[in-house]
């Protein structure tokens, strides 16, 4: 019946066209970065479709798709639900963050120097936390933890402060990088780099979903607008 309503709408309003609500889950980097570029997109593409994205941590964004309760969401994957499909969008690599001073200049970390210092992180929600804390048990790593936080605004902050160390996406840091406010650092073994997924329901046969699949594909950039440190 639900292929059958879509057969249906599509022959009234052409294939190209998409009318109604669409709502999905997106994470915090996504946000800040591609998040209006697919706004600007989908409302040029499908005037008539009414985006309600839903800023959360990833393995919530996750279960809500199985519910139901958003047509897609956007997040690290892959997913762990059977009955939920994935496609790559992108992939985000990390670096070690710190204020200049604390790294002074240096470029590269043994990873038995980094338990010296306190670690900012994401909660345990998060995949990016979650990618961090597998690379940490492989390397039996126990870094000295400081704040958790669900904002990735915060830790930048907290960043910027000298509170200690962080793990953020590398294009994502490269404004305040550029402008001296921020420095990078790398070790060895190099931090993971972390995989983005669309995802949405298997037996979701609703035309909306490949067509907001290749809207998020043409926009999932995880780099900052230009402009956005100062």
């Amino acid at each position: 019946m639900l292929e059958l309503k879509e057969g249906v709408k599509v022959s009234i309003r052409g294939p190209a066209t998409l009318a109604g609500m669409c709502r999905f889950g997106i994470n915090e980097l996504g946000a800040l970065t591609w998040l209006p570029r697919l706004v600007a997109r989908v409302r040029q593409e499908h005037p008539e479709l009414i985006l309600h994205p839903h800023v959360d941590l990833g393995r919530r964004r996750e279960r809500q798709v199985a519910r139901g309760e958003l047509d897609f969401a956007i997040v690290p994957g892959p997913p762990e639900d059977l009955h939920i499909a994935s496609h790559m969008v992108g992939e985000v690599r990390l670096a070690w963050t710190a204020a200049p001073a604390r790294i002074k200049r240096r470029k590269f970390f043994a990873v038995s120097e980094l338990s010296q210092h306190p670690v900012i992180t994401m909660t345990e929600g998060s995949g990016l936390t979650k990618a961090f804390d597998v690379w940490a048990g492989e390397q039996g790593l126990r870094m000295q933890r400081i704040v958790a936080s669900n904002s990735l605004m915060a830790i930048v902050g907290l960043t910027l402060a000298d509170v200690g160390l962080s793990f953020l996406p590398r294009a994502f840091v490269k404004p305040w990088v550029d402008r001296g406010a921020l420095a990078t650092c790398r070790s060895d073994p190099p931090l993971p780099s972390l995989r983005y997924c669309f995802v949405h329901r298997q037996d979701d046969r609703r035309s909306m979903i490949p067509t907001l699949l290749r809207c998020v594909m043409a926009e999932a950039r995880f780099d900052m607008p230009a402009g956005f440190a100062s």
